[in-house]
């Protein structure tokens, strides 16, 4: 299976941190025998470019067409219009969504979007177990 890692950068106030977060999801994934793809690391090479959204959307669609999943790890209480997107496309395209929130997040608008929503305290509790 191939995961679309989504996640809220733009408004994160400690992108270094959400980057490091990010990179051992993705590890996590591939010891589990699946592909990732996390568009700031493989298409933006995590430079901090705005693309603009009507620029982004068809990147965000045909990467999100070759994947199996969205998993959307949110470790910030600010809205993102990027999530926002992911997340319409992912259920046009009727993809499986997991949404997975750090801490005491309340993310109450994004639970109407995600299939699952899982709560962890931390990177190091995502597990399989997250998926069912």
């Amino acid at each position: 299976m191939k995961y679309y890692i989504a996640y809220k950068y733009s408004n994160n106030k400690n992108r270094e941190d959400l980057k490091k977060k990010l990179e051992k999801v993705s590890e996590k994934i591939h010891s589990w025998g699946h592909e990732t793809f996390l568009l700031g690391r493989d298409v933006k090479k995590w430079r901090h470019i705005h693309f603009g959204s009507i620029k982004l959307i068809p990147v965000i669609f045909r990467n999100m067409r070759g994947c199996d999943i969205l998993f959307a790890y949110v470790d910030s209480p600010t809205f993102s219009k990027g999530l926002f997107f992911e997340v319409v496309i992912s259920k046009l395209l009727r993809k499986k969504s997991v949404l997975v929130l750090e801490g005491n997040l309340k993310s109450k608008f994004f639970r109407y979007f995600f299939g699952t929503v899982k709560k962890i305290n931390s990177v190091d509790e995502i597990s399989q177990n997250l998926l069912s």
